[in-house]
């Protein structure tokens, strides 16, 4: 009975795997969000699964996820660089990690190749990270890596994201105010407490083995039709409180101008160079998607949305470097260009129009270093 039962379920996942075809592929984990390539860490909260493959169903997109072994989503990259290679380490959360967009159409990938040969940019990105969780990576993972530039794609959101003691259902370590402490700040929640339910996981790593287990849970998790618009409506409701939260990078109390200073010191202790941009979602969306009319005040020269401004004076008053996206987004989004996946996360003409406007400030700073050194 049981070798009876084996051949049956043998031949069963035989029949679904030749159903699903080439949507199906062995070891590949496959789901709605991130969390198919996504692991528990004790260190940071949650962390990119070293070694994972996955395909991502999200509304209207699908795209691939591979996690090198060290844990990023990146290509395999040595400890040390090249001889005569200088190099960028981005930090970030699911704008700078791509969600939405194949690995190379994110604008790290563009970046390297726009800077190339001498150049790499790692990227070291994991969705839901705030600029705290971003501070700790770099501290004690990304500045193992010598970088020449330490880039900083700052998003609204890092800012409430790092006064919180867990984000989007996940506990996380975070910073607070220690009087006992010399610099004035602590950090707690370390190690953080695993979660006590295991069943989802569990049952996305045996669908990566299983057709039949995938087509007997359910192929394909979609979101709504209509999610694209649905977002660009709540769009100015999510942007009523971009101008508190960006106020807070240039108040000296707030947690994330501390973790701007602490980050901007790090990086001049390692010998490299803070380069931070502000990426806007959920907030100015005329920004990236063109069914948004402009405000008048968007067309003057130079402008920048108010993150973009208030992480430029934070940099003018800490040292370290700003470079605006603001205008070149515009300029692709009244070509009628849509910017974005369909929830705000850029596409790859989002993500190219990001890269070419880094590509020459990034440059210009590389090769005064090369001067220098």
């Amino acid at each position: 009975m049981v070798l009876s039962a084996a051949v049956t379920l043998l031949f069963a996942e035989g029949i679904a795997r030749a159903v699903l075809g080439s949507e199906f592929t062995p070891g590949e984990r496959f789901g709605p969000s991130w969390a198919v390539s996504a692991r528990f860490d004790s260190d940071y909260g949650w962390s990119n699964r070293p070694g994972a493959r996955a395909r991502v169903h999200a509304g209207d997109f699908e795209y691939h996820v591979r996690i090198n072994s060290a844990g990023w989503r990146d290509v395999e990259r040595n400890r040390d660089s090249r001889p005569g290679v200088q190099r960028i380490v981005c930090l970030g959360d699911s704008m700078a990690w791509g969600w939405g967009v194949e690995a190379e159409e994110r604008f790290t990938d563009r970046l390297e190749q726009l800077l190339a040969p001498d150049v790499e940019v790692l990227n070291l990105a994991v969705p839901g990270y705030g600029t705290d969780q971003e501070l700790l990576v770099l501290l004690e993972r990304g500045l193992a890596y010598r970088p020449a530039v330490v880039l900083l794609a700052f998003v609204f959101n890092d800012v409430p994201e790092a006064e919180r003691t867990e984000n989007y259902g996940m506990a996380k370590p975070w910073f607070e105010r220690d009087a006992s402490d010399p610099s004035g700040w602590s950090l707690r929640g370390r190690p953080v407490v695993r979660p006590s339910k295991h069943a989802r996981a569990w049952l996305a790593g045996a669908q990566a083995h299983s057709a039949l287990l995938r087509i007997l849970c359910g192929n394909r998790a979609l979101l709504p039709s209509g999610v694209r618009q649905q977002n660009i409506e709540e769009r100015p409701k999510r942007a009523a409180n971009v101008r508190a939260f960006a106020e807070r990078l240039v108040d000296p109390a707030s947690p994330t101008r501390m973790l701007l200073e602490r980050m901007n010191e790090a990086s001049r202790t390692a010998g490299a160079e803070l380069v931070a941009v502000a990426l806007p979602l959920k907030h100015d969306a005329y920004l990236y998607e063109p069914l948004l009319p402009a405000p008048e005040a968007a067309l003057a020269p130079g402008f920048r949305c108010e993150l973009s401004q208030r992480l430029a004076d934070a940099g003018a008053a800490l040292g370290f470097t700003v470079v605006a996206v603001d205008a070149a987004l515009l300029a692709a989004c009244r070509t009628g260009a849509v910017l974005h996946v369909g929830d705000g996360h850029y596409n790859g003409a989002g993500h190219r129009a990001v890269a070419e406007t880094l590509a020459a400030p990034l440059r210009l700073i590389l090769e005064q270093r090369r001067k220098v050194q």
